[in-house]
Formats: C-alpha cells, sequence, structure tokens
C-alpha cells in the first residue's frame, strides 16, 4: 500500500512539472554585441556574436541573452579573464537585456525605420537597472532588426567590482548592439 501511494504521489509531480514546462518562442541566434569597459588610460573591448534574441508575447518585449563565456578580445590590450572577473562569470553566466517592443506596430504590421524610446531593462549580476532607451527599429520580411548603445554605470547597479580592476576603471561599461535580428518563424 505504501508503495502505491508513493508512486501515486511521484506520478502527481511528475505530471505538475510535464505542465508547467513551457515551451517558449525560438531563439534568433548570430547577434552581435559589443561591450567596452572604460579605463582610466584605455578602454577594454569585447565581442560576441552570440547573443540570442527573441520576442516575448506574453511579456511584449525583445529578450536579447548574452552567455558571457562568448565574448572575446576585440584586441590585444583587452585580457578575457577581466571580463568574466568583471561579469562574475561563475555566478552569473548570463547577461539578459529586455526591450519592450513596439508590438502595435508590429502586429498592424504598419512599421517603418525609426528610432523609439522604449523601456529597457538590463539584468547585470542580479540587479536590474531600468531605462528608457532609443531603439532604432527596422522591420524586415518576417523579421525585426533593432539597434541600440547606452551606458552601464556600476554604481547605478551596486553590483561587485574586483578590487584589482577598481584602479584601472572607470565604473563605465558601454554596451553596443547593431543591427541584431528577431526572425518571426512561426507558420504564417
Amino acid at each position: 500500500m505504501y508503495k502505491i501511494i508513493l508512486f501515486i504521489i511521484g506520478g502527481f509531480f511528475i505530471l505538475i512539472n510535464t505542465s508547467q514546462a513551457q515551451t517558449g518562442p525560438a531563439f534568433t541566434n548570430g547577434n552581435t554585441i559589443l561591450i567596452s569597459i572604460e579605463g582610466s588610460e584605455r578602454n577594454y573591448e569585447f565581442t560576441s556574436q552570440s547573443m540570442l534574441v527573441r520576442y516575448n508575447r506574453n511579456t511584449q518585449k525583445l529578450e536579447c541573452i548574452l552567455n558571457i563565456s562568448t565574448l572575446e578580445a576585440a584586441n590585444n590590450a583587452s585580457p578575457l579573464s577581466m571580463i568574466q572577473d568583471i561579469f562574475y562569470l561563475a555566478r552569473f553566466p548570463e547577461l539578459l537585456i529586455e526591450i519592450e517592443a513596439p508590438v502595435e506596430k508590429i502586429n498592424a504590421g504598419n512599421l517603418s525605420t525609426e528610432t523609439m524610446g522604449r523601456r529597457t531593462r538590463v539584468f547585470f549580476q542580479d540587479v536590474i537597472n531600468e531605462q528608457i532607451l532609443p531603439i532604432l527599429f527596422t522591420p524586415e520580411n518576417q523579421a525585426l532588426i533593432f539597434s541600440t548603445s547606452f551606458d552601464m554605470l556600476l554604481d547605478q547597479y551596486q553590483v561587485q567590482l574586483p578590487a584589482k580592476y577598481m584602479p584601472m576603471l572607470t565604473g563605465r561599461i558601454m554596451v553596443s548592439i547593431q543591427n541584431a535580428r528577431w526572425l518571426d518563424n512561426r507558420p504564417h
């Protein structure tokens, strides 16, 4: 009897977990991001062509996910260990950027190339910073292309910066996303 009850309870939990698991919309990969860390003597630049982008219809936001381990030094003066240390790669492996998308124009199909101020949330070391950023949206057949640049001031995030970098950095990180693409690959 005891085994039957355990079997039923176990099956119930499996059903709950399976029903809660949702498959969200697919990500579009191959998007480029440039991260420049301002130093007192020079900037340290890193780039990745592996940023993922998807449009979340529930939140009506573009979601950009960057796996920090995909960043590469853009020049010889930018040590990879710096970006991994500053982003605390072991504890926070991703940088998440959410951008309010012009859903009314996307759905209406009348979006033209234009720069729009959109509420954007940046999740850095588990700290959220929300701001209005200018986003350049460019429509394409079954796709949305967007670009933006913004600063992350570390004192606004109240994040931990490794002590060895404090004398050489200003606390400003510049982020640039150029021509990132979300592809609407749903059947039409």
